[in-house]
């Protein structure tokens, strides 16, 4: 990681930039009076998607607050770039001693920053700054676009970076700002915490899936939905013959928008299609041709049953 000082960044300090940073790509940091790190990412968004269309330069404005970051974020983001933070020995005990702590290669252990290197006392925290962005540990404030002179994009970028230091409630609004589908904001997503978003406020399609995936069962969402009086109708199930899935969704409109992104369009009159349970539904079987399938409601209950 480069830490140079950079022309036309006046305070700014080049923390991983190519040497045509305007075509490849580059990152600058500088610290605020808060202990915190602004970053400037640019990238040229053409060359990183291989596409000449939409907007070619972009530069975002990033936060890395260290403090607001625990041990194990930390560790995460330095094992991004294969680095690793170690201590120093005390009678046999490797501890983690903040001013002797150094951080390594994890391929061959060579010492890339130390804690108390006195000649370059900032490049410790950079090396940190630098993970953190790359792995994600970074509040996203604001950014900079444009299609031709990519300094001005830059500078533009910095401009707003700057302002926000100086500016405690605009950093505040920014900080309090949704920069996600599910509602995170900068200061929770810098720290990884998309756990406050999901749950707070009704859960929607968005939410729902993130819920399972983190392991939250539909009885725990149906309780979340209770607190926060979230009225929604009874659980739907949603079975695709194609994929030969069963998954449950807390809405019928988000079964019906499953349904679409699964190339099975939601359709009652179509058992081939999705098929949506309601725990309360009657049986359809009298109003269809009686040689066909069952009815929708009764092929899921089979489904259900086979579970």
């Amino acid at each position: 990681m480069a830490t140079n000082k950079v022309s036309g960044l006046r305070g700014w300090t080049d923390i991983g930039s190519d040497s045509s940073w305007d075509e490849y790509g580059g990152k600058w940091a500088r610290r605020a009076a808060d202990g915190s790190y602004y970053v400037l990412d640019f990238t040229n968004v053409h060359e990183v998607t291989g596409e000449e269309e939409g907007t070619k330069y972009v530069c975002e404005v990033k936060r890395v607050d260290l403090s607001d970051l625990d041990d194990k974020a930390i560790a995460s983001a330095l094992a991004c770039v294969g680095l690793e933070r170690q201590g120093c020995c005390l009678r046999g005990a490797c501890v983690i001693v903040p001013e002797k702590t150094v951080l390594t290669s994890r391929e061959d252990s060579r010492i890339i920053a130390s804690r108390h290197d006195s000649e370059h006392p900032e490049r410790y925290e950079l090396v940190l700054v630098e993970a953190c962005v790359s792995y994600g540990h970074a509040q996203p404030l604001d950014s900079s676009s444009g299609n031709t002179r990519p300094a001005n994009v830059r500078a533009n970028a910095r401009r707003i970076a700057e302002s926000l230091m100086r500016d405690m409630v605009k950093l505040e609004s920014a900080l309090d700002r949704p920069v996600n589908r599910i509602g995170s904001t900068a200061r929770e997503y810098g720290r990884g915490d998309i756990n406050a978003a999901l749950f707070r406020g009704p859960v929607d399609t968005t939410k729902a899936i993130m819920l399972k995936m983190h392991g939250a069962t539909a009885s725990d969402i149906d309780a979340h939905a209770a607190v926060v009086g979230d009225t929604r109708p009874e659980t739907f199930t949603m079975q695709t013959r194609a994929m030969s899935r069963v998954e449950t969704y807390s809405t019928l409109q988000a079964a019906i928008d499953a349904g679409n992104a699964y190339g099975q369009p939601f359709d009652v009159s179509n058992a081939s299609g999705a098929i949506v349970y309601d725990a309360t539904a009657e049986c359809l079987c009298d109003e269809i041709d009686p040689s066909d399938r069952p009815c929708i409601v009764c092929e899921a209950r089979e489904v259900l049953a086979k579970k």
